[in-house]
């Protein structure tokens, strides 16, 4: 689970209302407020909108054209244009150069909406702008760990540490690029770094569990996953990792009980059907198995090859006896 979060501006709403989300925008700020506000209510379309409102009205041509900033970041770095003169690109002007973690929100809202190209290349604008904005580089290092290089993604969170060490996203997220890497010891030292750093980021402990699991540590894995649901009991997530261990526990009744609550809390929650099935399945209740597992596929047909292979994994354990 990837821990990302959006720049605020100190104009930032405190009351996330309809009327916030209705209310007109009339400057890049109020656009990029606005923008923070659907994104946390999941409309990234919108936000995309509002972020890429924000930019263009931050940056503007005297002669009536619009230009972005990133084709003079290369000569520019420093975000403090405030009026064209002779020592700048004639015709720039910067109306609000703070408005620049715009281009991190948008690239945040664009990885959300599965846009990695562009998103890649709004990183590098927030980052030419401000070299030193280590949410740049945590928000780059995500985006290129969902492209699949890990190594530039590493590198990315490597320098948001070095020049924030107490930046929990990117303590997090770098843990679950060594657990996907199979270095346990360095994943859960890395998520014991982002506890220390934030207590209250729920996504550590939910990694730091699943790494436990994946090292063979479940008493603490199953600490964490009972921290998982004291923090969030509301969230599926946290019933379906702490069934996960249980499992490996071999605590069947305790996983289905966490697996029941879980679509109860989550009617949508596919990993709940599919894992309630499994366990269905290896109890010997062929038909609950196959409902949940008509479920899962109604709700995501993507998942019918792994759940073939994990079917028939569990039934060949069920014929063993295990």
């Amino acid at each position: 689970m990837l821990s990302l979060r959006l720049s605020l501006s100190v104009t930032v709403l405190l009351v996330f209302s309809a009327e916030a989300i209705a209310r007109t925008p009339r400057t890049a700020h109020e656009f990029f407020d606005r923008g923070v506000l659907r994104y946390s209510r999941h409309d990234y379309s919108g936000a995309e909108a509002d972020f890429t409102q924000a930019i263009e009205l931050a940056t503007r041509l005297n002669a009536g054209k619009k230009r972005s900033l990133a084709s003079h970041a290369s000569q520019w770095k420093s975000a403090a244009i405030s009026d064209p003169s002779p020592a700048h690109p004639a015709g720039i002007r910067v109306i609000d150069p703070s408005i620049a973690p715009a281009y991190g929100n948008r690239a945040l809202t664009r990885l959300k909406l599965g846009n990695l190209t562009d998103a890649l290349s709004d990183c590098e604008q927030a980052i030419a702008l401000n070299p030193r904005d280590a949410e740049a580089y945590v928000h780059r290092g995500a985006i290129l760990h969902a492209m699949g290089d890990l190594e530039g993604a590493l590198a990315d969170l490597d320098k948001a540490i070095a020049i924030n060490p107490e930046s929990a996203e990117a303590y997090n997220n770098r843990g679950n690029i060594f657990r996907e890497k199979r270095n346990y010891c360095d994943a859960i030292a890395d998520f014991d770094r982002a506890v220390r750093a934030n207590p209250h980021m729920v996504e550590s402990y939910f990694n730091r569990c699943i790494a436990e699991v994946d090292s063979g540590n479940l008493d603490a894995a199953l600490r964490d996953s009972a921290k998982v649901i004291a923090m969030q009991p509301e969230m599926a997530f946290g019933h379906v990792v702490d069934a996960t261990v249980r499992l490996r526990l071999r605590d069947l009744d305790g996983a289905i009980k966490d697996l029941n609550l879980a679509v109860r809390l989550d009617p949508r929650c596919i990993d709940a059907y599919l894992d309630r099935g499994l366990v269905r399945l290896f109890l010997g209740k062929d038909e609950k198995a196959q409902e949940d597992f008509a479920q899962a596929l109604e709700l995501d047909s993507s998942v019918r090859e792994s759940l073939e292979a994990r079917s028939a994994k569990v039934r060949a354990m069920r014929s063993r006896g295990d």
